[in-house]
């Protein structure tokens, strides 16, 4: 697969994992969606494409 959709409940675990993939994939999107209002979370959907080698 050239692209990866990446979602995720916490930015840490977000920014850690594209930091480990970074030499591969590169982020092209990146939107956070309040699914559930009623708390303090949000979703991180990251858009990521394979580096060209």
């Amino acid at each position: 697969a050239s692209s990866l959709i990446y979602v995720s409940c916490h930015p840490g675990t977000l920014a850690r994992d594209i930091k480990r993939l970074k030499n591969k994939w590169q982020v092209k999107a990146l939107q956070s969606i309040d699914m559930f209002p009623w708390t303090m979370h949000v979703e991180l959907v990251a858009l990521m494409s394979m580096v060209d080698e």
